[in-house]
């Protein structure tokens, strides 16, 4: 079943009510709408989304290849989003934020995989209902499909619960790096050979 507008707003609901420490979460609903359409649209990558009863978005995950064909998704509709995301980059810090995360691509961390999964979010009253293993399960499952067996999961270093679930699935711990300067995050990296 195709994603509609709607779906995308929920998903970006979702990413600023649940994953509110993310940097992203600042650059409002508009411009994540966009991104995950993007997302479900560019080549090698993946958004994936729950639905409870009612047909409501309760929980996604997204994963690629590389952010490269995301950027390119993006860009025939700047004027759609670049308006609103002009007016939230109103400080030199957020804009060098921005060039932090377009920098970043992975290439070269972690040879193991350039595969990785971007976010996952599970809404307050999905939690504890297997939806997050369901999601994550399901992402491995589309980057089978495309014959990748490992793919690497970067979260920051004070999100306590995140490191619990990834290892819970079955990460494991490759290292470290620093998206953001003076900013750690530990890299997991999920293999199914580890299962």
């Amino acid at each position: 079943m195709a994603l509609t507008r709607d779906d995308y707003q929920a998903v970006a609901r979702l990413h600023i009510n649940n994953l509110d420490q993310s940097f992203l979460a600042t650059l409002g609903e508009r411009f994540l709408s966009e991104m995950y359409r993007a997302i479900d649209r560019a080549d090698d990558c993946a958004l994936i989304i729950e639905r409870n009863e009612n047909g409501e978005v309760i929980g996604f995950v997204t994963g690629g290849r590389s952010m490269g064909p995301i950027y390119k998704a993006m860009l025939p509709r700047v004027l759609i989003w670049g308006w609103s995301l002009a007016l939230r980059l109103c400080s030199p810090k957020r804009i060098k934020r921005v060039f932090d995360i377009l920098r970043y691509d992975g290439e070269g961390d972690f040879d193991t995989t350039s595969a990785e999964l971007f976010s996952i979010a599970v809404d307050r009253g999905g939690r504890g209902k297997g939806v997050a293993p369901k999601l994550f399960s399901n992402l491995i499952d589309y980057f089978k499909a495309r014959n990748i067996e490992a793919f690497r999961i970067i979260v920051g270093k004070n999100l306590g619960p995140a490191h619990g679930f990834y290892t819970k699935m079955g990460a494991q711990v490759a290292g470290e790096l620093e998206v953001h300067p003076g900013e750690t995050s530990t890299v997991y990296i999920y293999s199914n050979t580890n299962t």
